[in-house]
């Protein structure tokens, strides 16, 4: 008889709010519905949660330009530091280029998806794959101070964004001085 009241109580508190139809002549309660039902109201408050807190102001959105900014002239320093290496016209600086333009392509679609108040776990998730190809190849290669000095900004940058979004994306990048 317990349970039968849990679950009586739950389907009223579920009328109530406005989820469930109040009226609902063939409604089967189970366990999966409530667990899926807990989910969906835990990814939707996740998602609420996100857009009150995370506006196209503030901190984030000043992250955001940054890692735009110094993007841009990281792959410029990147580019003059290749020129210079013994990896000049190799498909290893074909290589990196490609993973340069994929992490910009990754921070433009993660920042536009923001500005317009979206979802943007799957969008961090790609920066941060992205962003790691990019850290591997830095952490073998000695480029030029330059360079390496765009990407560390970088890297704090990303770390901090990570801390921001509460844990969305891991912080996973090490914090090496070059």
């Amino acid at each position: 008889m317990k349970t039968f009241l849990n679950y009586s109580a739950l389907l009223s508190a579920l009328a109530l709010c406005g989820a469930l139809p109040l009226a609902s002549p063939t409604l089967a309660f189970d366990k999966d519905s409530i667990q899926n039902f807990n989910q969906r109201r835990n990814n939707d408050a996740l998602l609420a949660q996100w857009r009150d807190t995370n506006r196209p102001s503030g901190q984030v959105q000043q992250l955001l330009n940054r890692i735009e900014s110094r993007s841009d002239r990281f792959r410029e320093n990147l580019d003059r530091a290749l020129d210079e290496s013994r990896l000049n016209g190799s498909n290893r600086e074909d290589e990196i280029n490609q993973y340069v333009r994929d992490f910009e392509v990754a921070t433009n679609r993660l920042r536009d998806r923001y500005y317009n108040g979206q979802y943007v776990a799957a969008d961090l998730q790609e920066v941060r794959r992205r962003a790691n190809r990019i850290d591997n190849f830095m952490r073998r290669q000695r480029l030029g101070l330059g360079a390496e000095r765009d990407w560390a900004a970088i890297r704090l940058d990303l770390n901090q964004l990570g801390r921001i979004t509460n844990g969305v994306t891991r912080r996973y990048y090490l914090d090496r001085s070059y």
